[in-house]
């Protein structure tokens, strides 16, 4: 299958960081788009965006003189790349830079008859038709002398120039992209009938739209219930699965075997989401983001979407043993027995035969003589706690995440873990401080030959070296249970920590940020919630920094590596991917953690679905420390 066609594309991207501001004389974007559009962008006013964009403090740090290498560095590398991959444009971004125009929407559709998804960019140029003709007119030049034909057509009495390009490499259709301008609407997309179809709604309007879907209104509604003064300076709408067949349909190769998650997801409930989206705002006040976000999933839930059940309410106030020196804290409440009850179809799935799941659960009490639910899943309770922080040198694996689980009977849990832990080779009791716990060794380890008592011994270069240069990772995990409740964690330096007991000055709970962010709480609306977390941006973000800054993203064993990993999708197996841009030139992080901000977000669960809530903070404003007086501001 093909992917979208290169002029389409390449107008997004460039009108994305180039459209100024002019009279709204367009309709709204979404009164002109299917009912079948999958994704969805809207930027009401672009100039308005960006203006807000270099008042926040991510904005004034790229202004920051410091960061002018690495900014005119990241300018030269997105130029290369621009023209190695949008060379049939023709275009620069210096050239669209002359556009200017008001709403700025970017949709992704699967229209009806068609395997292939469509892209469209509706843009409002009124008032500025000539710049937008000039730029259709260099779009002509550059893209017939690298071979497309031009052809004209009209549509709805609308006057449309086509152009179809050579087919690429290994594809065996040719490219086609239609644009158009009318009434002061600037149109690209590469379907020409999905470009027809907006034109037709543009002369004759129709009730069937994307204004007219009900999850669209659900979504959109819902968020500005949340902050009805407040305009959005940006506009979100997805149909999950529908945007995801939308990516598939133009991957040119699948790997063979691959599991297919969307059949998957279909089939096991989670068509249930109708949609999810929101709307963003930039420096507004405050607040350097706030957005507002709804998941739209009216019951009933059948199969495996029965498993998302978040009650309200219970606590949220950080436990006692939780150090104010993290990266990040989140609470939330989650019927786990529920969750584990509903699991079984969703496992036969993804291994592709009934049964699977049952024959697992009694492997499993066979080897152990541990019935996983009536022995450990029964005994925890809804509250789930999760902790992030770092340790140094910053490494691949420096990232730390600590998994806290209540626990409704403690003995019970230890003596389950005891169970199933005293016969795994991997496994190593130790004792600290009056908890039992067990350290689990990974799996590249050969437990019999190595010390794992000398880990720096362990860690020195010898026969355990990969050959290319990387150490064999000796990070260990570890499981307890204390504090009434069941503790897992990735690094067993980090419930060592945890373990210990800290006074009420070195207790998140009294920490200056995180009091400032529990004080937004409530003004955003936030009652009887799902969901609390906390973040402290500087920290959180430090690992990626500098494993950006060394050109060792990818190797990352972090949520940002590993999602970046499956979007660009590009590493072989057992390889990690090469890194898309070079970081070298960025300072050090001392330098510009001030600019990030404490970081707060709740959830509401609702009849119809999820509302999510989520802001940053300006970080360099004066923070009391309401635990003992201190001034925090970063310096």
């Amino acid at each position: 299958m093909s992917k979208p066609s290169f002029g389409a594309l390449s107008v997004v991207v460039s009108i994305l960081f180039t459209v100024g501001v002019a009279a709204q004389a367009a309709p709204p974007s979404e009164t002109l788009l299917p009912v079948s559009t999958t994704g969805y962008v809207s930027i009401p006013s672009v100039k308005n965006l960006l203006d807000t964009w270099r008042q926040t403090q991510l904005g004034r740090l790229l202004d920051d003189p410091m960061m002018k290498p690495f900014a005119d560095d990241l300018r030269r590398q997105l130029k290369e790349k621009w023209s190695q991959s949008h060379a049939r444009l023709g275009l620069s971004i210096e050239d669209l830079e002359k556009l200017a125009g008001g709403e700025l929407a970017l949709a992704v559709v699967r229209p009806e008859g068609d395997d292939r998804a469509a892209v469209a960019v509706l843009a409002d140029v009124a008032g500025k038709e000539q710049q937008a003709e000039a730029i259709l007119a260099k779009l002509a030049a550059n893209l017939e002398k690298q071979g497309a034909k031009r052809s004209s057509a009209t549509h709805h009495g609308i006057k449309f120039t086509i152009y179809q390009s050579p087919p690429r490499r290994g594809q065996d259709q040719p490219l086609h992209a239609a644009y158009f301008i009318h009434e002061g609407l600037f149109v690209a997309s590469d379907q020409v009938p999905l470009a027809s179809d907006i034109a037709g709604r543009l002369v004759q309007p129709k009730k069937e739209t994307l204004a007219s879907v009900p999850a669209y209104q659900a979504v959109m509604d819902r968020c500005q219930k949340g902050q009805p003064r407040l305009e959005p300076q940006v506009r979100w709408f997805i149909d999950p699965i529908g945007l995801a067949e939308s990516f598939r349909s133009w991957q040119e190769h699948r790997r063979k075997g691959a599991t297919d998650y969307v059949k998957i997801a279909k089939k096991q409930g989670f068509e249930a989401v109708r949609g999810a989206g929101g709307l963003a705002n930039l420096s507004g006040g405050k607040y350097d983001l706030l957005h507002r976000t709804y998941v739209y999933a009216p019951p009933p839930y059948e199969l495996a979407m029965q498993m998302m059940v978040f009650p309200n309410g219970g606590e949220f106030t950080p436990q006692p043993w939780v150090p104010r020196n993290l990266s990040s804290y989140m609470s939330f409440q989650c019927d786990i027995v529920n969750a584990f009850d509903h699991v079984d179809t969703l496992f036969d799935e993804i291994y592709g035969d009934t049964g699977v799941w049952q024959d697992t659960m009694d492997s499993i009490e066979n080897d152990t003589q541990i019935n996983l639910r009536r022995d450990l899943i029964v005994h925890l309770g809804q509250r789930v706690s999760v902790i992030t922080d770092y340790e140094t040198p910053i490494t691949p694996t420096s990232q730390r995440r600590l998994l806290a689980i209540e626990a409704k009977n403690s003995k019970a849990l230890a003596e389950a873990i005891e169970r199933s832990m005293r016969d795994d080779e991997r496994a190593k009791k130790r004792k600290i401080g009056e908890s039992i716990v067990w350290e689990i060794l990974p799996e590249e380890m050969d437990t019999p030959e190595l010390n794992i008592q000398d880990f720096e011994a362990a860690t020195e270069p010898s026969d355990d070296d990969t050959g290319d240069g990387q150490q064999v990772d000796l990070t260990r995990s570890a499981v307890t249970v204390a504090h009434g409740y069941l503790l897992v964690s990735s690094h067993v330096a980090l419930l060592e920590q945890v373990l210990q007991s800290i006074g009420p000055g070195d207790q998140l709970g009294g920490d200056g940020d995180f009091q400032r962010v529990l004080a937004e709480f409530e003004q955003l609306g936030a009652k009887e919630t799902s969901a609390q977390g906390f973040a402290r941006s500087d920290q959180q973000y430090r690992v990626t920094y500098e494993l950006f800054r060394e050109g060792k993203m990818p190797e990352a064993d972090t949520f940002l590596g590993h999602f970046l990993n499956f979007l660009l999708g590009e590493e072989k197996e057992g390889e990690s991917r090469k890194p898309r841009l070079d970081g070298s030139k960025l300072p050090e992080y001392q330098r510009v953690q001030k600019f990030f901000g404490p970081a707060g977000s709740f959830a509401t669960s609702e009849a119809n679905g999820w509302y999510l809530v989520g802001f940053m903070l300006d970080g360099q404003k004066p923070i009391a420390n309401k635990a003992d007086g201190r001034q925090t501001t970063k310096k």
